[in-house]
């Protein structure tokens, strides 16, 4: 590193990674000096002290919509610590809580509006049934059977549309899945 008064090189311990000066007397005198130093507003020029860069009526003045740090998408938040959506607290590095960050479109099983559409009135439990039954109660994927799925999901096998239209019922369209591979197919569909 160099020094930023005499400008030679040092080397910083781990104790001290930020320093700015070299160990010399002289150097850490100057920077006590300069940080008590009065410097210029950068507005309007007025003598403010050294660690600031406006004086407090710019600084005032500059600190609102866009440049104030509690504005975040659009939005004016009272506490940068708080959901945008909600207000609940949460941690600095997030915008939304866990809830607010999943509805709607920012969910990421969202499929553009798409998820919520209704399936035709050829899909019913006769039309599934067959299917399983064709595919000898099993998941074509992975293999699991009728029983162990019971067992791990507490429900029957899934039938999945290949093409992903749910109006499109023929029986070249439809194979049995497992919960787990019709989630994991659905993912990649989006992706």
């Amino acid at each position: 590193m160099k020094c930023i008064i005499c400008k030679h090189n040092f080397i910083s311990d781990k104790w001290h990674p930020n320093q700015k000066t070299c160990a010399k007397k002289s150097c850490k005198q100057a920077l006590a000096i300069k940080r008590t130093s009065t410097n210029d507003c950068i507005d309007c020029g007025q003598k403010i002290n050294f660690k600031y860069r406006r004086c407090q009526t710019c600084y005032l003045k500059y600190n609102k919509g866009k440049n104030n740090s509690n504005y975040r998408e659009g939005r004016y938040c009272d506490n940068p610590n708080k959901c945008i959506e909600c207000n609940t607290i949460i941690s600095k590095e997030h915008k939304r809580c866990k809830s607010c960050a999943k509805l709607g479109k920012l969910h990421p099983n969202y499929i553009h509006g798409r998820g919520y559409e209704p399936y035709s009135l050829d899909f019913n439990p006769k039309l599934r049934e067959n299917i399983r039954i064709r595919d000898n109660n099993c998941c074509v994927v992975c293999g699991m059977n009728k029983k162990e799925h019971y067992k791990k999901y507490n429900r029957n096998l899934e039938i999945h549309h290949i093409d992903h239209n749910r109006n499109n019922c023929e029986y070249s369209n439809l194979e049995t899945r497992c919960k787990k591979c019709n989630i994991q197919d659905n993912k990649r569909r989006q992706q």
